[in-house]
């Protein structure tokens, strides 16, 4: 830890106390976001939310992709595009919205 500390201090040009350093990469393995919006910095955790696409289900479901990796890398991809369930569920917050089941969202989250 102190090492890494170290390169980052010469790679960013600005001192931080060890404890700060520590706090610092356990929010970023923990998954906390800081929200400067207020005076003093506040911590909040992304929340992962399965929300439904809106629309009709005909023209809004898509094969999950959790799924369809795990398809793809067994089968092909011919075959994974057939046989993949479709859904019409995704994660609002990640940054690709990516269509998942209930089950594949437990496990990815």
């Amino acid at each position: 830890m102190v090492n890494a500390l170290i390169l980052y201090q010469s790679v960013a040009k600005k001192k931080i106390s060890v404890l700060k350093f520590r706090k610092e990469i356990m929010k970023s393995f923990v998954g906390f976001d800081t929200d400067d919006t207020s005076s003093n910095q506040r911590m909040r955790r992304v929340m992962h939310q399965l929300k439904k696409k809106e629309g009709p289900s005909s023209k809004t479901r898509r094969a999950y992709q959790q799924c369809y990796k795990n398809m793809v890398a067994s089968q092909g991809s011919l075959i994974a595009k057939n046989k993949t369930k479709k859904v019409n569920t995704f994660c609002a917050n990640c940054p690709d919205e990516p269509y998942l089941c209930v089950e594949c969202f437990t496990k990815v989250h």
